[in-house]
Formats: structure tokens, C-alpha cells, sequence
């Protein structure tokens, strides 16, 4: 299944993170440069990795973020 931009470089950060936390602000600072999103946009961006990459496991982190664990 295809991956967005915003989707791969979201993986990305992920991915170069292995068991670290990520902020919702840093995904946001980094992915959507001086553009103004809220948390939601970037869940719904890692929900639609969840449901294409199943096999990956991205964990949320309530009020803060996420980590991909290995």
C-alpha cells in the first residue's frame, strides 16, 4: 500500500527515533513546517500508518506523542 509524503516522513522520524519519544510538537515542527496543525492532523497521520503498516508498532503516548518500538 502506497504511503503519503506526509505519511513517510512521519515514518521517518520514527524510524530514526527507535524506543525514543516523540512530541507531538516535534512531528509538527519538523514535518509541517511554519504551518499551524493541531495534534489531530498528525494522529490521523500515524493512525493511517497503523492501519497500512500493521506489522510496525507505533504506540501512543497520551498527551504527548509517540515511540516506535522495536
Amino acid at each position: 500500500m502506497a504511503l503519503t509524503k506526509k505519511e513517510l516522513e512521519v515514518l521517518d522520524i520514527l524510524c530514526k527515533n527507535i524506543n525514543k519519544n516523540i512530541s507531538y510538537e516535534y512531528l509538527k515542527d519538523i514535518v509541517w513546517i511554519n504551518k499551524n496543525i493541531s495534534d489531530s492532523t498528525v494522529r490521523d497521520v500515524v493512525s493511517r500508518l497503523k492501519k497500512k503498516l500493521d506489522d510496525i508498532n507505533i504506540e501512543n503516548i497520551s498527551n504527548f506523542g509517540y515511540v516506535l518500538k522495536k
